[in-house]
């Protein structure tokens, strides 16, 4: 985890006593933020199998992008190093979806997912619902049809 982050005493009793319960050993570790992610990018030695981030839900969900080629031509999910050709294949099939086809997409959505949970190239922790909470009088706020709130507040008004 981060260093200087203070989720050590949340991950140790919500986390890693219940894993110690059925046998597993989790040994956590604060690393300089450059460091953690030089492994989590795989630019250094990685001898972790777990990492404690966050991200974000991206404007454009496309899994195909989590991919890279090694010198042998075989794709791997980017932060995991999985090697898995039907992950990708259901990742492209996806992003190659016809615009409008929905229930096209909906069957690559439902292969990729079928195949992301048999592999689980990542396992998340968590997740966050959010919520705008915000004054019938403010016009043309949208965070939705926007990347940020940043982006969604310039042109809002009050009106």
């Amino acid at each position: 985890y981060p260093e200087g982050n203070s989720v050590f005493e949340s991950l140790q009793k919500n986390l890693a006593d219940h894993l110690a319960e059925v046998g597993i050993r989790l040994t956590m570790s604060a690393l300089p933020m450059e460091e953690l992610l030089a492994r989590w990018y795989c630019e250094s030695e990685r001898t972790e199998d777990m990492f404690f981030l966050a991200s974000n839900f991206e404007i454009v969900f496309d899994p195909s992008s989590g991919f890279t080629e090694n010198e042998k031509g075989e794709h791997l999910w980017r932060n995991t190093s999985l090697q898995d050709e039907e992950l990708y294949r259901a990742a492209v099939s996806m992003r190659s979806t016809r615009p409008g086809d929905v229930t096209g997409y909906m069957r690559s959505w439902i292969a990729f997912q079928e195949r992301f949970n048999t592999v689980l190239p990542m396992i998340p922790v968590y997740s966050n619902m959010y919520y705008d909470f915000y004054t019938g009088m403010l016009r043309c706020y949208a965070p939705d049809a926007n990347e940020s709130w940043g982006k969604a507040i310039v042109g809002a008004y009050l009106g």
